[in-house]
């Protein structure tokens, strides 16, 4: 039987969405050749040429940092809805499970036990090296940055805030300024969850090399970004239950005493007090 090539390529891009949506990882292959009645080898070089072409074509498209006008659309988001100026995202990351790789398997062995890959990401965006344009917002006594969001897994720094720990002996001022920061930093948990919820290959473990894992969980992000970009039909059934993620206090990373952090804590001081006397 011979297909047009617009119809094999409609038959590849189904045959790839069916295996991102398939929950079992081990018998994949064989249940998506089954229900189009094709070997398992057809379905590894569909899955993989699509991908391929995902990644080539639309990948810089959909998965970006915004900038200029795009940028203050967010900036403005965050600060009307949220009530935290001058911010460009928050930040967190998700333990994807793969199979033990053949080489250096044990950098990839996570704190809870099993091997996974890290999909880091901002509320909009995967994580790229960008610069932050200098645009400052005058907060109490201070010029405040643009600043990322993230929780206490994460350094401080002038530009990354995160919540002050040790919550028995937190001031009014610094309570005030962790749940303002809880509260918008509750985008980007949100925003993991529908990934995951909408391509249920993310919730099980992959049973391929990975390198093809990056590229698949790669591939997921770029469609998820291009489903939520046309406002695309989401069920809250999909979402996913969480796996008991330890308290963020516990995971404190120690941001130790040299100046930028100084400057860093100073700078976090001055929002929680303007936070708490209501200056913004």
């Amino acid at each position: 039987m011979f297909c047009s090539n617009l119809l094999l390529q409609m038959m590849m891009a189904v045959v790839l969405m069916q295996y991102l949506l398939t929950v079992d990882q081990i018998p994949k292959y064989r249940t998506v050749a089954n229900l189009f009645g094709v070997g398992k080898a057809t379905v590894c070089i569909c899955v993989h040429q699509v991908c391929e072409a995902i990644m080539k074509l639309l990948l810089t498209e959909y998965v970006r940092f915004p900038k200029g006008d795009a940028l203050k659309d967010v900036i403005r988001g965050y600060e009307e809805r949220w009530g935290f100026p001058n911010c460009v995202g928050s930040i967190d990351g998700s333990h994807i499970p793969i199979i033990a790789p053949n080489f250096s398997h044990g950098d990839y062995l996570n704190r809870k036990g099993f091997y996974s890959l890290i999909l880091q990401g901002t509320f909009i965006s995967l994580v790229m090296m960008v610069l932050l344009p200098n645009w400052s917002k005058n907060i109490g006594n201070t010029q405040m940055p643009l600043v990322l969001l993230g929780d206490a897994a994460y350094p401080l720094k002038s530009w990354l805030l995160k919540p002050y720990t040790g919550r028995a002996n937190l001031t009014p001022a610094q309570s005030t300024f962790n749940y303002r920061l809880s509260r918008a930093r509750m985008t980007i948990e949100n925003a993991f969850g529908r990934l995951n919820g909408r391509w249920r290959c993310l919730q099980k473990r992959m049973d391929v090399d990975v390198e093809f894992a990056c590229t698949v969980i790669t591939c997921c992000v770029v469609l998820h970004n291009i489903c939520e970009s046309v406002r695309d039909l989401y069920k809250e059934d999909w979402d996913t239950e969480e796996d008991g993620e330890e308290n963020d206090y516990q995971l404190d990373v120690q941001d130790g005493g040299d100046e930028g952090i100084q400057c860093a804590k100073a700078l976090r001081d001055e929002i929680a007090l303007a936070f708490c006397n209501d200056v913004f």
